[in-house]
């Protein structure tokens, strides 16, 4: 029976990748397409109903091309996309039109879901540096959920944590869904209007129906949803102001702790923040004795290794100015994770005095200055943190860049007057980004840093990575190296693992076929070694593959299996009563399961066979 079964799923390999072979490819287009956004002149009413004159005056734009399933295809249904502009907001019109009795899906309710783009959607995503990218987007579904979010570095870095104020509304009609949008100046954190002024822009529609996603501008899926490398042009937007240019956040916050006496004794606090435009591109923030209770808290997440995990920040001063602070391998070994400001070890907050912010753009420079001062607790002194961050943009999101921090002791644990403690921490690294290649294909990214504490104990060392990918239509093979000196400690960012060298490879090609009934084919072939710093002691060896095979509406059948070696250097506790003692452990890590589309209801997951080798066990 097994091999009856292995020789069905190789019929059906050899014959969606014959296919893929024979098919033509659909033409895309080789211009970056332009929209004109129109004045608004009358009042707008964000209802989704296009009945004000000014919607008819602005020029639609309806060449949008599939993305998924077909990439480059013309989809069979229209998708309209206007766009006007007052001093104060944008405002995009889009008309969904739908087939023959046919019903938008909108099933998500919540704001802030991943899960409404497994609805009918709209997303407007704006790149308004024009730095080909950063995005900001926002998208609804026919129900009206809404979600907002940030992208970095071309959809490297994604986060919802955006939280911007802006207005959507929806209609449904029989023939087409329509998506009415006013986002202020404010939440797109413009420069003042200036003539010629260019933005990136896109407009992606999901359409649950068909499976499908399309957009004005094309995305190739290998770049990715948020390729702001491939976004249009919205012109025409000289009247747009740059929102305001002061904005205060004012706070008081009563606490009573409610003691078992009753005493009805109240612990008020204030502080606030200040924002700041300080000239056309650069932006200045202040916050003073910092509360972040209105903060989201942390997804809960169970930690079954002996290293740390990386959790994204969430509270709104760090995270704006994100996009030119970001330096180092994304929760591998980052200078600056800001999440060690303001919090201890243990996730317990540590009082903000007070922050300083300064970032922005100037020319072909992007450039950002952070300082922050943080209370003394009872095993914790009291520290000065600095950041100083500066980046040289050229070509196409291309840059060259240097970093510099440090954190300084400012009292002893006890009181911002008590015995100074000598302690100094320093970090400093230069790092880079080269796209060049068919389109931008081919991606060399690297960085290298040395940090250095002093005192009583002093560390000091090295870091560096390398890594080189492709992005072709196809193969997408991608290669990386990392190395970390045992004394490397950034104590302004966040190391996963110290005192090794990490070389990774992976070799995925995807086969879009026109084979009826399949949608999609994925094999991968991957590699990692890992080595103590000076070489002499394997630490982790794991080689494997995958497999998986997406028919037509979505349904995904995925086959995978790695062997896998692991040095455990010293003993940890797993859980709560688990010891893993120190010794080599290897074994085979492997499953078959079955998915059904997460566009489709009820959303089931099936594993069909699996071996999980752990720490001398199973799971």
């Amino acid at each position: 029976m097994r091999l009856r079964a292995s020789g069905f799923f190789v019929c059906v390999v050899a014959s969606a990748l014959a296919a893929q072979i024979a098919a033509p490819r659909p033409t895309r287009a080789q211009t970056r397409p332009l929209l004109s956004a129109a004045l608004r002149r009358g009042p707008i009413r964000i209802d989704g109903v296009f009945d004000e004159a000014d919607w008819a005056r602005a020029v639609p734009a309806s060449d949008f091309v599939e993305r998924l399933p077909e990439p480059g295809a013309t989809p069979p249904v229209r998708t309209e996309v206007r766009v006007l502009v007052d001093p104060d907001a944008v405002y995009v019109g889009v008309t969904a039109y739908l087939s023959e009795g046919e019903t938008p899906r909108a099933l998500e309710l919540t704001r802030d879901s991943w899960r409404i783009w497994s609805d009918d959607a709209i997303t407007v995503k704006f790149d308004v540096r024009r730095d080909r990218r950063s995005t900001v987007g926002f998208a609804v579904n026919p129900a009206g959920a809404q979600i907002d979010f940030i992208a970095l570095d071309n959809g490297r870095t994604f986060r919802r944590q955006y939280d911007a104020v802006w207005q959507a509304a929806t209609t449904v009609q029989e023939d087409a869904w329509r998506a009415e949008f006013r986002i202020p100046a404010a939440a797109l954190r413009l420069p003042p209007g200036e003539e010629g002024r260019v933005f990136g822009f896109n407009v992606s529609r999901d359409h649950n129906a068909r499976q499908a996603t399309y957009d004005w501008s094309h995305l190739p899926p290998e770049f990715g949803a948020a390729s702001a490398l491939h976004y249009g042009d919205l012109d025409h937007i000289e009247g747009l102001g740059g929102g305001r240019s002061l904005v205060l956040m004012p706070y008081i916050l009563l606490n009573w702790p409610g003691r078992d006496d009753w005493n009805l004794e109240i612990e008020p606090q204030a502080g606030g923040e200040i924002r700041v435009r300080i000239a056309d591109d650069v932006w200045g923030e202040l916050t003073l004795l910092t509360d972040f209770a209105e903060v989201d808290l942390d997804s809960q997440v169970v930690n079954l290794d002996r290293f740390p995990l990386f959790f994204p920040e969430r509270r709104p001063f760090f995270l704006s100015g994100l996009d030119v602070f970001q330096f180092g391998a994304l929760e591998e070994a980052q200078l600056f994770f800001t999440r060690r400001i303001g919090l201890d070890d243990d996730a317990n907050p540590v009082p903000i005095l007070g922050g300083l912010k300064l970032y922005g753009r100037e020319g072909f420079f992007s450039f950002g200055l952070l300082d922050v001062a943080t209370a003394a607790t009872a095993d914790r002194a009291a520290a000065n943190w600095g950041v100083a961050r500066v980046r040289a943009n050229f070509g196409s999101a291309s840059y060259v860049g240097a970093m510099y921090a440090s954190r300084l002791d400012i009292s002893g644990a006890g009181g911002l007057f008590s015995e100074v403690d000598p302690r100094a921490h320093h970090t400093i690294g230069v790092d880079g980004l080269v796209r060049a290649l068919d389109g931008d294909r081919l991606e060399l990214r690297g960085f290298g840093a040395f940090t250095a504490t002093r005192g009583e104990q002093p560390t000091e060392g090295l870091a560096g990575r390398v890594d080189v990918r492709w992005r072709g239509e196809q193969w997408m093979p991608s290669a990386s190296a990392l190395y970390i000196q045992e004394g490397f400690d950034p104590e302004l960012g966040f190391v996963r693992r110290s005192a090794i060298f990490q070389g990774n490879a992976t070799l995925p090609v995807t086969l879009r076929t026109p084979t009826p009934g399949i949608r999609s084919m994925t094999y991968s072939a991957r590699g990692r070694v890992e080595t103590t710093d000076d070489f002499e002691e394997l630490l982790r060896l794991q080689g494997g593959w995958s497999a998986s095979l997406q028919t037509s509406e979505r349904w995904t059948l995925r086959a995978s299996a790695d062997y896998v070696q692991d040095t455990v250097r010293s003993e940890f506790e797993l859980v709560d009563g688990v010891i893993i003692e120190p010794g080599g452990y290897r074994g085979v890590q492997a499953s078959l399961d079955l998915a059904t589309p997460s566009t489709r209801n009820p959303v089931a997951f099936t594993r069909v066979r699996a071996r999980n080798d752990f720490f001398g066990g199973a799971v």
